[in-house]
């Protein structure tokens, strides 16, 4: 049924390619874009999405449009094209003109940056957006901490520490005891653990930290015995 769909809107914007503004021309070059956007074909997404989005830059749907274009632009390592189109959703989405997708391109423009090395511009733009900036920081390093990228994720982990309110600063030092214990970073692990102290947790919050502070421990105590 997918494939019938798929062949006849691919007909019908064939037989509209001379006027590719018409609005049933413009619609069926959308409904392939979408189509091939959930199916993952980031390259014909594009193409479909890029032959009609200047077209329809006064349409409340633009930034839905926009946002799936620049998606698959990341997808396909355009990631500075990416960045634009993703910021060009989030300011349009402050409009009631525009359907709202801000939320979600201030997320995706964190990851976007993130992933692209530019962790010092996801900080700037956490900052200048506002609201809760230490949860957009612990997203930030749960997303680069899942990517394996440790050095930028510990980064944005202690920025959401030191950002946050108990809540953030506890879950933040979670993670960061677990990359310090992974690389075996005493010296970072231990600062952290001193901050613990000053922190209030629940059962499983606390549960968790002495995991950590026990395992290191009983690999130092190795450590120690074979060195003698």
């Amino acid at each position: 049924l997918l494939f019938l769909k798929k062949y006849w809107l691919f007909i019908k914007s064939i037989k509209t390619s001379r006027n590719k503004r018409s609005g049933s021309g413009v619609k069926s070059r959308l409904a392939l874009a979408d189509i091939y956007y959930g199916e993952g074909n980031f390259k014909k997404a594009k193409s479909y999405y890029d032959g009609v989005i200047n077209s329809i830059k006064d349409d409340k749907w633009y930034t839905k449009y926009l946002y799936n274009l620049g998606w698959s632009n990341f997808r396909l390592g355009n990631k500075k094209l990416a960045i634009r189109q993703m910021k060009s959703v989030h300011s349009l989405s402050k409009s009631n003109k525009y359907v709202d997708k801000g939320r979600m391109a201030s997320r995706d423009l964190g990851f976007f940056y993130a992933d692209s090395g530019s962790v010092k511009q996801a900080k700037r733009f956490y900052k200048s957006v506002g609201g809760n900036v230490a949860k957009s920081f612990y997203d930030m390093g749960l997303f680069l901490k899942d990517k394996q990228k440790y050095s930028k994720s510990l980064s944005m982990f202690k920025s959401s520490y030191s950002a946050g309110n108990n809540e953030f600063k506890v879950k933040s030092l979670i993670q960061l005891l677990s990359i310090y214990d992974k690389y075996g970073n005493d010296r970072n692990f231990v600062i952290y653990v001193r901050k613990a102290r000053n922190l209030k947790m629940n059962k499983d919050d606390r549960k968790e930290v002495l995991f950590f502070v026990s395992k290191r421990a009983a690999i130092l105590q190795k450590d120690l015995n074979q060195s003698h």
